[in-house]
């Protein structure tokens, strides 16, 4: 594991916070579903229809389902991967600032936001193009990213600093630092302005509207705990929080926490397809991503993918899961044979 955690150039990076959650996770016992995928008999509705190889440790990535372009940031090339979705091929590579991590698109104005985690900037990319038209800098570490596409504000989490950096997508400047509690992972509902941040190594999630902002409890116990990433669905205006081997639950009506889900061994990320209200979660270290029916919050599927599954993405109207695989540098395409629900 060391070895694989060790950053290039700069014994300082030796140990990046991935891997403390590994360590500090992984050493607890836990009694969680879901651990072993060749022990259980789900269905196969989803396969893996190709492995795309990109740049050295892919952590990030967004779709443009517009086009059906898919953007992954390299963390260690600094670079980001750009992969034609039709053809699953890279088809080119754009050089970023130091480290980039979190990354997000805005399909109306086809701009691309990339944290570069180690320079504390995000580059902005025109997807027209292709190029960096400018960086912007932000607070220390910065590693979730999320657009707000209706006002077109984007938001970023700033790790060790314990802030929010809004910036102005027309003018692309920082209009906005908010305080938080070490923030990750976020997810954003355009129709109301709510923006959701997981509070790593806390207990809370964080509700920001605006400037004004709220910490909801997830739980009262670190045991299992730890908020990485989290995924709203706006239909049931449900939020789905990955915790180290559980998804909690949050009511955003009420902030009413809801029976988690327990499963796996250290969950990395969360999203969902809203049509077919599926949960996808990847495992970081049982290499899957679990496949989870919404309306009864029962495993589905198991699908066996790359090496350290970091972060994932869906293209709705094409209904394709992309796993980004961090330690074998590459991206499993996932497959619905039909949508399901």
């Amino acid at each position: 594991m060391g070895k694989k955690c060790l950053m290039k150039n700069n014994i300082l990076k030796i140990i990046i916070p991935v891997c403390i959650a590994i360590i500090a996770i992984s050493i607890i016992s836990l009694n969680s579903i879901g651990t072993s995928s060749e022990e259980n008999n789900f269905s196969t509705d989803h396969f893996v229809s190709k492995t795309i190889t990109v740049g050295e440790f892919p952590i990030g990535i967004s779709v443009n389902p517009m086009n059906n372009i898919i953007y992954v940031t390299n963390n260690h090339s600094d670079t980001i991967s750009v992969i034609d979705g039709k053809t699953n091929s890279v088809i080119e590579t754009i050089i970023v600032g130091d480290g980039p991590a979190g990354i997000s698109i805005n399909p109306n104005t086809e701009m691309i936001y990339v944290a570069n985690y180690y320079s504390d900037t995000v580059s902005v990319i025109d997807g027209k193009t292709n190029t960096v038209i400018k960086e912007i800098p932000v607070n220390n570490t910065p590693w979730g990213m999320e657009v707000n596409l209706e006002n077109n504000k984007v938001y970023v989490t700033n790790y060790f600093s314990n802030t929010i950096s809004i910036i102005d997508g027309n003018k692309n400047n920082i209009i906005s630092t908010v305080n938080t509690d070490k923030p990750w992972g976020i997810d954003v509902d355009s129709s109301t302005g709510n923006v959701f941040i997981a509070n790593r190594d806390s207990l809370t999630i964080s509700i920001l509207n605006e400037n004004s902002i709220e910490e909801v409890q997830i739980s009262d116990t670190q045991f299992k705990i730890s908020p990485i990433d989290v995924s709203y669905n706006k239909k049931t205006n449900l939020l789905y929080v990955a915790n180290a081997s559980l998804i909690s639950i949050i009511d955003i009506s009420s902030n009413k926490i809801l029976e988690p889900i327990a499963v796996g061994i250290n969950l990395a990320s969360v999203t969902i397809n809203l049509d077919s209200n599926m949960i996808y979660a990847s495992d970081i270290l049982n290499n899957v991503l679990y496949v989870i029916d919404g309306s009864t919050n029962m495993i589905k599927e198991e699908i066996k993918v790359g090496d350290h599954p970091i972060s994932l993405e869906i293209n709705p109207i094409t209904n394709t899961i992309y796993v980004v695989n961090e330690y074998s540098n590459s991206i499993s395409v996932i497959n619905a044979n039909k949508i399901t629900g």
